[in-house]
C-alpha cells in the first residue's frame, strides 16, 4: 500500500485546532520577545544607580544594600557611578536557582 499526497491544505476543519494553537504560540513568543527588547532598549547600556535598580525591578535601597555587597559590580570614573545592563543580567543569572 502506498500513500501519496500531492497537495495538502490546512483549510480542512480538522486542522483548525492545530492552526489555532500554532498562531497562539507564535503570538505568545512574539509578545515575550517584544517585552525583552523593550526592556533592553528602554534603558541606556550604562545606567546610573536609580536606572539600574528600576531595570532590575528592585528598590534603590535593596540594590545598594544587598546586591552591591553581594557582587554587583559598579563602574566608577571620577566619582560618576554607572552599572552596565550586562552586569545586571550577569548578577541576576548568577543567583538564579
Amino acid at each position: 500500500m502506498e500513500l501519496k499526497i500531492d497537495k495538502l491544505t490546512l483549510d480542512d476543519p480538522a486542522f483548525k485546532i492545530i492552526d489555532d494553537r500554532v498562531v497562539q504560540q507564535v503570538e505568545q513568543t512574539q509578545g515575550t520577545l517584544l517585552s525583552l527588547l523593550e526592556k533592553k532598549y528602554q534603558f541606556p547600556k550604562y545606567m546610573n544607580k536609580a536606572q539600574a535598580a528600576k531595570y532590575m525591578n528592585v528598590s534603590y535601597n535593596t540594590m545598594m544594600q544587598k546586591y552591591v555587597p553581594n557582587g554587583l559590580k559598579l563602574i566608577i570614573v571620577d566619582g560618576v557611578v554607572r552599572i552596565s545592563q550586562d552586569e545586571c543580567d550577569r548578577f541576576m543569572e548568577e543567583y538564579q536557582k
